[in-house]
């Protein structure tokens, strides 16, 4: 077992067994770190990867030991061990015997639920039912029992996950869940019904976000409330349009007005209310400067570019993207009896593939109004927009070094300092500078 643990030295012990391995001798080697096995001992195995057991194979497992032994247990106790062996039959029988032990030779959930530190199922119920009713006093007051038991912070929320994973599944899979040993399967049925499945879902996500922000709250009780209260604050963008139009309608109806001299003093309903409310016209009024210089400013048209114009205007034009743009930008164009021509260097031919050029010549071709032809040129240099850009940004490049080079800040540095520059570090801003 573990088998990665062996040293260099028991390696290449076992790796001469294992070249000649005698006939009525079988290796069984176990890890969980394969990857820290010599690649030579590897090459001489046949590999099986286990993947881990079900919470339901590990409590169907120990349900089996229990009736050997004549130890008397329930189901909800050994779903609770299964679930935290986590896929691990070792761990399940250690935390068995470890329950034993504590519940006096008896294996039943309370106890189990003490032994790991665990938030009681029906407190977690609580919480929910009282999130679905948006009541906040009696949900901090439900969360002051379960921390008087000096619960974990981030294992109320994975219970939490949990419990809403299982609602999740109630709701679209309803047989999934289904145990007859279960004591909290009809409230969960319950609030599956009771729920809307947006609302189950927007917990599932702040509760897991609230979890992996948990270390960098103030306080683990803390970043729990807040994800509690943002799970009380939020609804889903449906479910908020309705609450939004419940609110306006409750304030409608208790608005107190002063009824007229022949007005029934009867109550009126909220729907009644707003079915008579009815919007006032808006009174005209003098536009101020600020609208008028809205209505007549028209927006800035973009400059409108000619079949004409140089290459290096047109091909924003195209409305190239990608890799298309970057040919266009590394082509020369020439205009010559009534068709243009799209001179690509030697340099550049290369990434020319026919698509890209297809693709260019009919954005170019739809723009100048004639047929184009694709051209190479035998030069390895050439005149293009790139090469245009490149040249400015060089010389801008040249500009800004002498500018920094010969700043006061500079000479200070270097004379007093012994300083220098490192050309490859400089960058230009793409903002312009501001001179004062």
């Amino acid at each position: 077992d573990e088998v990665h643990m062996f040293s260099k030295s028991s390696f290449n012990a076992l790796l001469k067994t294992l070249e000649e391995p005698p006939a009525h001798v079988k290796f069984l080697l176990a890890t969980t770190d394969p990857q820290k096995l010599p690649v030579t001992v590897l090459s001489r195995c046949l590999q099986f990867n286990l993947r881990a057991l079900s919470p339901a194979q590990i409590a169907g497992h120990l349900a089996h030991v229990l009736r050997q032994e004549s130890i008397e247990f329930d189901s909800a106790g050994l779903n609770a061990i299964a679930t935290a062996a986590n896929g691990s039959m070792r761990d399940a029988l250690s935390l068995l015997d470890q329950a034993i032990a504590f519940g006096g030779g008896r294996v039943e959930r309370d106890a189990v639920v003490d032994m790991l530190g665990l938030t009681d199922h029906a407190a977690l119920l609580d919480i929910l039912r009282h999130l679905a009713t948006g009541d906040a006093s009696a949900l901090f007051a439900t969360l002051e029992q379960v921390m008087e038991r000096a619960a974990d912070p981030a294992g109320i929320l994975a219970q939490l996950l949990e419990l809403l994973h299982e609602i999740g599944l109630q709701q679209f899979l309803p047989q999934k869940n289904e145990s007859a040993d279960d004591p909290f399967a009809e409230a969960r049925d319950e609030l599956a019904t009771a729920l809307d499945p947006e609302q189950v879902q927007l917990w599932y996500q702040i509760a897991l976000t609230g979890r992996r922000d948990l270390p960098y709250a103030s306080s683990p009780r803390a970043g729990l409330e807040m994800t509690l209260l943002r799970m009380l604050a939020f609804l889903p963008s449906s479910a908020g349009a309705k609450t939004a139009m419940s609110r306006a309608a409750t304030a409608s109806a208790s608005v107190p007005r002063t009824p007229p001299a022949q007005a029934s003093v009867s109550p009126t309903s909220a729907k009644a209310a707003i079915s008579s409310f009815e919007p006032r016209p808006a009174e005209a009024s003098e536009p101020t400067s600020m609208q008028l210089a809205t209505e007549v400013t028209a927006p800035a048209m973009p400059a409108v570019v000619s079949a004409d114009a140089p290459w290096e205007q047109i091909i924003p034009q195209l409305g190239l993207k990608g890799p298309y743009r970057a040919l266009a930008e590394h082509c020369a164009l020439r205009r010559e009896d009534g068709q243009a021509l799209l001179v690509v260097s030697a340099e550049h031919a290369g990434a020319a593939t026919e698509a890209i050029r297809s693709r260019l010549i009919e954005a170019t071709s739809a723009f100048l109004g004639m047929p184009v032809k694709f051209v190479e040129s035998g030069k390895s240099t050439m005149t293009t927009p790139a090469s245009n850009r490149s040249q400015r940004e060089a010389a801008a490049r040249e500009r800004a070094r002498q500018e920094l080079d010969e700043s006061p800040a500079v000479q200070v540095l270097k004379h007093r300092a012994g300083a220098s520059m490192i050309e490859d570090t400089l960058q230009l801003s793409d903002k312009e500078p501001t001179k004062e």
